[in-house]
């Protein structure tokens, strides 16, 4: 019984442990994303910097739902948002 209880806190250990991996690399790809599309296409409208980050975020293996970005033009520049902002289990729909 023992050993079966340690094997079960092992596991959710390192479940916990990769979860928390994924949610971190997803974050620093995604920044890595958006700072490129904002350099790249900042003096563009916005259309075309809210593609190119659907379109290099596929690339890159990170999943986000094309409707939950939002990239607004201000006077002050643009502005990139992720509307979504729960953690989903790796495998399902992220950015989460």
């Amino acid at each position: 019984m023992k050993a079966v209880v340690l094997a079960l806190l092992f596991i959710a250990f390192f479940y916990g442990f990769y979860c928390g991996v994924m949610a971190i690399w997803s974050y620093f790809a995604m920044a890595s994303i958006v700072d490129d599309a904002v350099t790249e296409r900042g003096r563009a409208a916005a259309a075309p910097v809210r593609d190119y980050i659907i379109k290099s975020a596929a690339e890159s293996g990170v999943r986000i739902q094309d409707r939950n970005v939002v990239v607004t033009t201000d006077a002050e520049g643009e502005s990139v948002r992720n509307v979504s902002q729960a953690l989903i289990a790796p495998g399902r729909s992220s950015f989460a």
